[in-house]
């Protein structure tokens, strides 16, 4: 038997139907395979937790790996490599950002990006975090790249900061006049029924997939993206909806 733990979570009002779509994907991708036994179940922080036993459990493992990331160990983490993970109780604290990378939750060893780092990642000196974050729109369940700078294995505590990639992509949205929407804890197919619905899909260019269930959703030239929040939020349920207006991020 393997049990690996994935970066994907399911989290949020709409948890239970994120993890039944993951499953059925997953057991999509098995039914071919010698697999005997298949659990799939959460983790405390809602990352998905996969048990398999099967001649084939090592192939499904490292397609597994390839398509959503498998969590390594802590004792396996890297100084210069890139993790993918979460943003956590953002506003918490003072003094950075916490990311979860999916390691043992019990307790979280979360990536902490001090609040140093982030004044010069976003060249926003003197700056609180709060208002970094609300600039950056640096918000809970936010997926991100980042890569680990300090390791203290005595203390189970990692230092880091965004990865390249991720700083990137804030900067080529803040670049662009198209304004958009982050919506987490969602599917592709929820959002583009609440666009429909609410009759504000020809409002849209794209549904962009930037996690497993996270989107960014970008609006049509001259549309406010906060008309089709006002809109579409009812449909959604209480998923979170955040809009990103490249002029205030640009500042």
């Amino acid at each position: 038997m393997t049990k690996v733990t994935l970066i994907p979570r399911a989290y949020g009002p709409e948890s239970t139907h994120l993890l039944d779509i993951f499953s059925r994907r997953i057991r999509s991708l098995s039914e071919d395979l010698h697999i005997s036994q298949l659990r799939i179940s959460t983790n405390s922080r809602g990352h998905i937790e996969i048990t398999m036993g099967g001649d084939d459990e090592e192939f499904l493992r490292n397609v597994l790996d390839q398509r959503y990331g498998i969590v390594p160990s802590f004792e396996k983490v890297s100084i210069d490599i890139e993790y993918s993970g979460y943003l956590v109780d953002v506003g918490q604290v003072g003094y950075g950002l916490y990311i979860d990378i999916g390691l043992s939750p019990n307790p979280p060893t979360d990536l902490l990006i001090p609040l140093h780092r982030l004044r010069e990642q976003f060249d926003m000196p003197g700056k609180s975090l709060n208002e970094i974050c609300r600039k950056q729109v640096l918000v809970e369940n936010l997926p991100v790249n980042t890569r680990i700078t300090n390791i203290d294995s005595r203390k189970a505590e990692l230092e880091g900061e965004f990865a390249e990639s991720y700083i990137d992509r804030i900067n080529a949205w803040a670049n662009e006049t198209h304004q958009r929407l982050l919506i987490f804890g969602s599917t592709y197919r929820m959002i583009d029924n609440a666009l429909s619905n609410t009759n504000h899909k020809q409002d849209v260019i794209e549904i962009e997939r930037i996690g497993t269930f996270e989107f960014s959703v970008t609006c049509k030239l001259g549309t406010r993206a906060t008309g089709i929040l006002a809109a579409i939020g009812p449909r959604l349920r209480g998923i979170p909806v955040y809009p990103f207006i490249p002029k205030k991020v640009r500042g």
